[in-house]
C-alpha cells in the first residue's frame, strides 16, 4: 500500500525547513527560523494571515527572506488585533520557483500560532448538590431534574442519556 496516510502530513510538518515563533505577538513581532543546514530561505515565498473565529481578517506577503542556514530573522507584521474572539496567526511558505522536488506554489512549511487577545470574562460553573445518585440492578443513575444518565456498572457502557432514550446500543 503506497497511498499517503495522515502520518505523512505530520512528518512533513515536523521536517519543515522553516519555523515561526512569536516574540511579541501583540506587537506583531515574530522570529522566522531557517532549519536548513546549507541554503537560505530565498527560494520560498512567505505569506501570513490572521484568523479570528475561523475567518481571515488580515493577510499579507512576507518580504524576501534571505535568512542564512541555521539562523533566524525577526519580522514585524503590520497587524491590528480585533477586540475579541479566538485568534490565530498563520504562516505559509511555498516554493517560489520550480525545483526538482517541488512545483511552483507547493506548500513547503506552515505554522499556526494562537494569539491571546481581549478575551471575555469566563464564568466558572458552581458544582451542584442537586444531583441524585442511585444504584439499582447493576446500574448507576445520575439524575438532575428531568435529565438522567444511566451507566452499566459491569461494562461501563452508557445505557441512557437525557430524558429520552437517545442511545440505541453501545460500542
Amino acid at each position: 500500500d503506497r497511498r499517503p496516510h495522515p502520518g505523512l502530513l505530520e512528518f512533513k510538518y515536523l521536517a519543515r525547513p522553516v519555523r515561526v515563533v512569536a516574540v511579541d505577538a501583540q506587537q506583531g513581532v515574530f522570529r522566522v527560523e531557517n532549519r536548513r543546514y546549507f541554503s537560505d530561505l530565498s527560494d520560498l515565498r512567505g505569506e501570513w494571515s490572521v484568523k479570528v473565529d475561523g475567518a481571515i481578517v488580515q493577510s499579507g506577503e512576507l518580504a524576501l527572506l534571505d535568512t542564512p542556514p541555521q539562523s533566524h530573522t525577526e519580522i514585524t507584521l503590520p497587524m491590528t488585533w480585533p477586540d475579541g474572539g479566538e485568534a490565530f496567526v498563520e504562516f505559509r511558505f511555498s516554493a517560489r520557483e520550480q525545483e526538482p522536488w517541488a512545483q511552483v506554489g507547493d506548500l513547503v512549511a506552515w505554522d499556526q500560532l494562537p494569539v491571546s487577545i481581549n478575551q471575555r470574562d469566563i464564568t466558572i460553573a458552581q458544582p451542584s448538590n442537586l444531583v441524585q445518585v442511585t444504584e439499582q440492578n447493576g446500574q448507576v443513575t445520575l439524575a438532575l431534574g428531568e435529565q438522567r444518565v444511566v451507566i452499566n456498572m459491569a461494562t461501563g457502557e452508557l445505557v441512557r442519556f437525557g430524558s429520552r432514550d437517545l442511545i440505541v446500543s453501545g460500542p
